[in-house]
């Protein structure tokens, strides 16, 4: 793991973005029957938030805290990882992330929950549940993925959380997310003597 927020990064769980393989021809709402996308997900450390009411001495969450995360989605391959130490956002001299393969960026990752355990006890099982937004289209709510479901405190071991719907051609949306923690980015920076350091996730997502 790591320290504190490489820690906290754990109680998130969601998404790598990638290319859409369509398996059945077109539906009335404009996509196939079943469309599997395979995505990246690299989270701007510097956005997340916890509610402070729940931290521990040590600032780590505790059962009950709720959290809001933000990040890139990427097309699938794009991110590398070693000793789970990825790639995926950069820090300007001022601290303004942005995405360190702009050609590669396909939308945006936001994720919001409640932490289910103790940060501290390093739970490796359910660790939060949580609502994602895939946010894919040109402009802000118009082609986006919804899901929810729990996340795991785990390295590399998915887990399958239930899409509920979106907008576009993703309004009628069901199926299943397959999440995996595959690492973090941004490990060593802090900003102010606050961690950056943001998960990286690996998504499948099968739309029916």
């Amino acid at each position: 793991m790591r320290p504190k927020l490489l820690l906290r990064s754990t109680i998130l769980t969601t998404a790598c973005l990638a290319a859409a393989v369509l398996l059945m021809a077109p539906s009335a709402n404009g996509r196939s029957e079943t469309q599997r996308l395979k995505v990246e997900v690299a989270e701007v450390g510097s956005r997340f938030r916890v509610d402070e009411a729940y931290l521990d001495a040590n600032d780590l969450a505790t059962r009950g805290a709720s959290f809001l995360a933000e990040g890139y989605l990427y097309r699938d391959g794009t991110l590398t990882c070693e000793a789970f130490a990825c790639n995926g956002v950069v820090y300007d001299a001022d601290g303004v992330p942005s995405p360190e393969f702009p050609d590669a960026l396909l939308g945006t990752w936001i994720c919001a929950g409640t932490h289910l355990e103790d940060i501290a006890a390093g739970v490796q099982g359910p660790i939060s549940f949580t609502t994602q937004l895939f946010d894919l289209g040109t402009e802000p709510g118009t082609e986006t993925i919804v899901t929810t479901g729990l996340e795991l405190g785990a390295m590399g071991k998915a887990v399958d959380r239930a899409i509920t719907g979106g907008t576009g051609q993703y309004a009628r949306a069901s199926g299943v997310q397959s999440e995996t923690l595959i690492g973090f980015n941004n490990i060593d920076v802090t900003f102010e003597g606050k961690s950056w350091t943001g998960i990286t996730l690996s998504t499948t997502i099968t739309v029916r």
